[in-house]
């Protein structure tokens, strides 16, 4: 049987999350907590919403965002050890050699992040699927609208990132502070979103029912 975790507890779990993922500029590492927590949280809603499909997308969200990751961190650190075993050798072969090997790497990086940055981004839309749907039963609209928020500021980020890499960072840094500043604000939505969801009926009634000693579950049956 699967554990369902109470209602109060999924939604502060979820705040928590939130604000830990605002909290994340400051201390990276509570970027990985946070997720995890609003991932665990849209799990649970999933069950007592009794919507497969939030929980399914989250899990998805998932799946893509380690892949993109993966491929970021991967790609980086095979042409660092590629730059470094070959650093020595380009010398003797003068400044051409090294010219053409820098247009090489810069090409590199730039289909490494055209992969991690197209996993991400799928990845975030069904995050954006997922708290669409969970809008939806739970009359929620902040929901929706901080999936669709991060969703924009991670293509704003990443759009900036792609032209700082081609253009040696001249006059694009700027949209990546941007991309950064919206994805921040999409969090704060989905902060408030958590905190202002309301449970659904069912849970309203079995908590009453619970209060005054009546079970519910054998009223149904």
């Amino acid at each position: 049987m699967v554990l369902v975790v109470k209602f109060g507890t999924v939604r502060l779990l979820g705040l928590i999350g939130s604000v830990f993922m605002v909290a994340s500029i400051v201390l990276p590492l509570l970027a990985i907590i946070g997720l995890i927590l609003i991932v665990y949280s849209l799990y649970n809603l999933s069950k007592i919403y009794g919507d497969k499909s939030i929980s399914k997308n989250a899990n998805l969200f998932v799946i893509f965002a380690l892949i993109g990751i993966a491929t970021l961190f991967i790609g980086i650190g095979s042409i660092h050890i590629i730059f470094s075993n070959s650093s020595d050798t380009m010398n003797p072969a003068g400044a051409l050699l090294g010219a053409v090997f820098a247009v090489i790497i810069m090409i590199a990086l730039i289909i490494i992040e055209i992969i991690s940055g197209i996993a991400v981004t799928i990845g975030l839309y069904f995050l954006y699927k997922s708290l669409s749907r969970l809008s939806e039963v739970s009359s929620e609209g902040l929901f929706k609208t901080s999936g669709l928020t991060l969703l924009g500021g991670y293509v704003i980020f990443i759009i900036g990132l792609l032209a700082s890499i081609i253009l040696s960072g001249y006059l694009i840094s700027p949209y990546i502070l941007v991309g950064d500043i919206v994805i921040l604000w999409g969090f704060i939505l989905l902060a408030i979103a958590f905190h202002r969801i309301k449970p659904p009926q069912m849970e309203i009634l079995r908590a009453i029912m619970n209060s005054i000693g009546i079970n519910l579950g054998r009223i149904l049956v």
